[in-house]
């Protein structure tokens, strides 16, 4: 990537704007490639899993949260924020369980997504789970 060195900013300095159960926002003074200065606010995130789970007919499983920022329902991979020291296979298993009670014969890590790289350090792990097996779900008290 050194083709790109010229579009690097560097940190000048940081703060803590909120720090939350679930995210922290900071602001970051930043030196521009061309040596002027300018603001940068983010959203800091642990990470999520993403689980694609196919199930035997070939379908592809999603489900309904409702998302209290846009005070909707959507349609959605099954999908949580991996929590401090947690390995990310373990997130993937227990987000598949507990949302749906479906458990995977089979999982592999696909990739990265980053999320909103404009706004946000979240990366997405996905994971592919197939031979999935029904189960009760076992859902957390929130």
């Amino acid at each position: 990537m050194s083709h790109d060195t010229h579009l690097i900013e560097s940190e000048i300095a940081s703060e803590t704007v909120f720090k939350g159960a679930l995210l922290e926002v900071r602001k970051d003074r930043v030196l521009l490639p061309d040596g002027r200065e300018s603001l940068r606010e983010y959203i800091v995130h642990p990470g999520a899993v993403v689980v694609l789970a196919f199930l035997d007919n070939g379908n592809l499983l999603f489900e309904r949260q409702f998302r209290y920022p846009l005070r909707r329902v959507f349609l959605e991979l099954p999908a949580r924020k991996i929590d401090t020291g947690e390995p990310i296979l373990d997130s993937a298993r227990r987000e598949l369980r507990e949302e749906t009670g479906l458990r995977a014969q089979t999982r592999a890590l696909l990739g990265l997504l980053d999320v909103a790289p404009g706004m946000s350090s979240q990366r997405g792990h996905v994971f592919l789970a197939t031979g999935v097996i029904e189960g009760p779900p076992e859902r957390e008290p929130e």
